[in-house]
């Protein structure tokens, strides 16, 4: 609970204090009766804030998940459990997402309000609830009473995603690469069954054929899908934007091959996150994305990336990891992004 003197309030003070000088100075009786009525406004200005906010109840919703620059939905409700007095003039804040607030003008004795806002986060990482709050000017003014909210949640807002325009070229060059064991083209009795009424007559095995007296049929491997391994420079760097830039690309990338279904595995300095698919590794992979920091050179190792493709985004032509720029598919620099 925070009270700030505005602007008009610091003019007031200072005529309170001026009159009260020139009352004391003077002995007149009409200079005392001017400080004592601007002594009880001030007093009623400091006051009242507090019995404004009192009882107030604040409850927020927000759809998850959250992306930078992607527009979510915001529920605020906002409930007065007084009995007697209404609350007028309230502002409701969520420092870094909408600094500027949302003004609610009354709210009713034991009634209250609910306001849907849509709102855009512009930084990954961890929002805590604990930066949401009310504040109030009311009645003159003079003084701003703020009020954090009692919560302790925190909201993980993920990078924001961009379309990737080079997806042809980017699959063409993943494709490219040899991952995985192909299908078994061998005529061991062993990867033989029999056939199945909708398998292609090209997979029938004659020479068994004839041997067992029933059509018999190649069973053929399953060819798996190429891995991708997406190694992040994270290395202290002097520019923090191209980094942002570097972590939104990675996530992007990432959101993008998963969907496609490729297996994809995340490399940075300090943590690397294994092969997998699907949805539940995608937010894996966002989960560290969202509060990944820059690391010290010395925590940059990278070893065994020899399986599937591999692509590079790196901090600049000097990266660390810039010896593996001649094996890589694709590498992305942070400074031409």
């Amino acid at each position: 609970m925070r009270l700030r003197a505005t602007r008009e309030g610091k003019r007031f003070l200072l005529a309170v204090v001026v009159v009260g000088f020139a009352a004391l100075n003077t002995g007149n009786n009409l200079m005392y009766l001017i400080f004592s009525m601007l002594f009880s406004v001030l007093l009623i200005s400091i006051t009242l804030p507090y019995l404004n906010l009192r009882a107030l109840e604040l409850e927020i919703e927000m759809e998850e998940p959250i992306f930078v620059n992607r527009e979510v939905p915001l529920r605020v409700v906002l409930r007065n459990t007084k009995k007697l007095l209404p609350a007028y003039s309230v502002r409701f804040f969520l420092l870094g997402v909408i600094d500027e607030g949302i003004y609610i003008d009354k709210i009713g004795t034991e009634t209250e309000r609910e306001i849907v806002k849509r709102v855009v986060f512009r930084k990954r990482g961890y929002l805590s609830l604990a930066d949401a709050g009310l504040s109030t000017s009311f009645p003159f003014i003079f003084f701003n009473l703020t009020v954090s909210a009692d919560n302790s949640r925190r909201l993980l807002v993920y990078p924001e995603i961009l379309e990737i325009k080079d997806t042809l070229p980017l699959t063409r060059s993943i494709e490219s690469s040899i991952s995985g064991p192909k299908r078994a083209e061998t005529d061991e009795a062993g990867t033989l069954r029999e056939y199945q009424r909708g398998d292609s007559l090209k997979s029938i095995h004659w020479k068994t054929t004839a041997k067992k007296g029933k059509l018999m049929v190649r069973e053929l491997y399953e060819q798996m899908p190429r891995q991708v391994s997406i190694l992040l420079d994270n290395s202290i760097q002097k520019n923090k934007d191209h980094f942002e830039k570097a972590v939104t690309l990675t996530a992007s990338l990432c959101y993008f091959l998963i969907n496609q279904g490729y297996p994809v595995r995340l490399v940075t300095c300090g943590k690397t996150i294994p092969f997998g698919t699907g949805i539940e590794h995608l937010y894996k992979i966002l989960d560290l994305l969202a509060v990944i920091k820059m690391e010290e050179p010395w925590k940059c190792r990278a070893e065994a990336l020899d399986r599937g493709a591999l692509i590079l985004v790196l901090s600049s032509e000097s990266s660390v990891f810039g010896r593996f720029c001649s094996e890589a598919n694709r590498v992305y620099y942070a400074s031409r992004l």
